[in-house]
Formats: structure tokens, C-alpha cells, sequence
């Protein structure tokens, strides 16, 4: 079974914080502040334990960290880091993805959907989200999961 958490160094630089976990080899991330470090540090986790192995090293008692001056240590849970950015950039792949799929263009997709020929290329330079049903019209036309456009209200 994964471990629930995990624990993590905060070394503080110049511009922000850098984020390893000491018991996960590559997981690392930096956030410019504390606060992005932490939400950083969760989604980083969270993309580390999606490996599809079953086994993870048992996590680290903090006490036995390794620290230098100046840096914090903390559990972390794994959570995604719900950007506006990262939610555009999972729909655009979700959407390119379905496209070359279903072997459509943007314009062909519109047509079957009935929507104006550049409705999709809006969708995926973030100007507008769709409405509910329309989202989950294009993700049964391009085969994905339609929750994606809603990524910030769905539980992680």
C-alpha cells in the first residue's frame, strides 16, 4: 500500500524554494514562495506515485531528515496543483489527443458538434470553457473523461 505522505525539504533560494523529497530519487519541484512550494510539492508526489510499481520506499521519520540551516521540513500528501494553466494544458492534450484519435480536424469536430468552425481553437487558447453538456458532448466525440474541463472542482 502507498504511503499517505511523505516527507519533504523546503531549502529557501534567492527567488523561491526548492522541494526534494529525500526518499523519492527525482522527485523534485520549486515553487516561488512557501505556499507554491507546498501546492508544488503535493503535485510533484502525486505524479511520482502514479508510477505504476506497487512498491515505494517507506517514508522517512522526520527526525531522521536530513536539513541544512535555513531549511523546513514537511509532510506532504500528494494533490494536484490546480493552475488555471495546468487545467488549459490537460485540455489541450485531451482534445489534440481525441482529435488525432478519432482522425478529425478542429473544423470537422465543430461541424459534428454544431458549433462555429472556431469554437474549439477558443477552448484551447483558454478564452472560453464550455457549458456542462457541451463539455461532455466533446468528450464523448473525442473519447476522454469531460470532468477535465472542471478539473478545479473535482476532488483529487
Amino acid at each position: 500500500m502507498k504511503p499517505i505522505v511523505y516527507p519533504a525539504v523546503f531549502h529557501q533560494e534567492e527567488d523561491g524554494y526548492l522541494v526534494e523529497f529525500p526518499d523519492l530519487p527525482g522527485c523534485i519541484t520549486y515553487g516561488k514562495d512557501l505556499v507554491e512550494a507546498f501546492l508544488m510539492a503535493g503535485d510533484a508526489l502525486k505524479t511520482w506515485l502514479n508510477d505504476p510499481t506497487d512498491e515505494y520506499p517507506a517514508p522517512t521519520p522526520l527526525t531522521k531528515i536530513e536539513k541544512q540551516e535555513g531549511d523546513r521540513v514537511q509532510l506532504v500528501r500528494p494533490a494536484l496543483y490546480r493552475t488555471e494553466y495546468a487545467k488549459r494544458y490537460w485540455i489541450g492534450e485531451a482534445i489534440e489527443k481525441g482529435l488525432e484519435e478519432c482522425k478529425l480536424t478542429q473544423e470537422q469536430a465543430c461541424i459534428i458538434l454544431g458549433v462555429r468552425p472556431d469554437y474549439l481553437k477558443d477552448i484551447l487558447s483558454g478564452s472560453i470553457l464550455p457549458a456542462h453538456d457541451m463539455a461532455e458532448r466533446i468528450a464523448l466525440l473525442l473519447k476522454f473523461d469531460p470532468n477535465i474541463f472542471f478539473l478545479d472542482t473535482e476532488e483529487a
